[in-house]
C-alpha cells in the first residue's frame, strides 16, 4: 500500500515554479505552457493540500491551459502562405 505525504508534491511544485520562472524570463514555448498547466492540475489534485490551496492552484491551471490554447491558435493563424510557400513558425 502506498502512502501519500506532502513531501510527495514538493518536487512537482518546485519544478513547476522553475518552469514558470523560465517561461517569464524569456524562454517560452508551447510545450512549457502545456507542462505547467499539467503540473498545476496534478498539484491541485493532491489530497493532503488544503482545499483553499488546491482551489487557487486549480484556477492557475485553468489560466495556463487557456494561455496554451490561445498561443496554439495564434501559431496556427501565423501559418501563412507567402508567394505560394507556407511559412511555419
Amino acid at each position: 500500500m502506498t502512502t501519500t505525504s506532502c513531501t510527495d508534491v514538493e518536487p512537482l511544485l518546485a519544478g513547476t515554479l522553475a518552469l514558470m520562472s523560465a517561461f517569464h524570463a524569456g524562454a517560452p514555448c508551447a510545450c512549457m505552457e502545456r507542462k505547467i498547466a499539467s503540473n498545476l492540475r496534478r498539484i491541485a489534485g493532491h489530497p493532503l493540500l488544503s482545499p483553499e490551496f488546491r482551489t487557487i492552484v486549480g484556477r492557475l491551471a485553468g489560466q495556463w491551459a487557456q494561455r496554451e490554447g490561445a498561443h496554439a491558435a495564434a501559431a496556427a493563424a501565423e501559418t501563412i502562405v507567402v508567394s505560394g510557400t507556407a511559412r511555419l513558425h
